[in-house]
């Protein structure tokens, strides 16, 4: 059995099991709130597609945006 992941917030007052080294960033860092918004712009997005035009326009979007996060976190790469 792997050890669990844990993040410690709140000055150590809260303790919160994670699933995955992605998320000890997001908990930890308090992006829980952008990545709700992103995902919401990701299906606001995605319910635009109507042809497929669209669909490659909004994939070089996503395309664009994971290649700048990957610049800011090589290590999720």
């Amino acid at each position: 059995m792997k050890n669990p992941l844990y993040v410690v917030t709140n000055n150590g007052k809260d303790v919160e099991q994670v699933a995955n080294f992605f998320e000890v960033i997001v908990k930890k860092l308090g992006l829980g709130p952008i990545i709700d918004i992103f995902n919401e712009l990701l299906k606001s997005l995605f319910e635009q597609v109507n042809s497929y035009a669209m669909l490659l326009v909004i994939q070089e979007f996503i395309d664009n945006l994971v290649a700048k996060i990957t610049k800011l976190f090589p290590s999720l790469a």
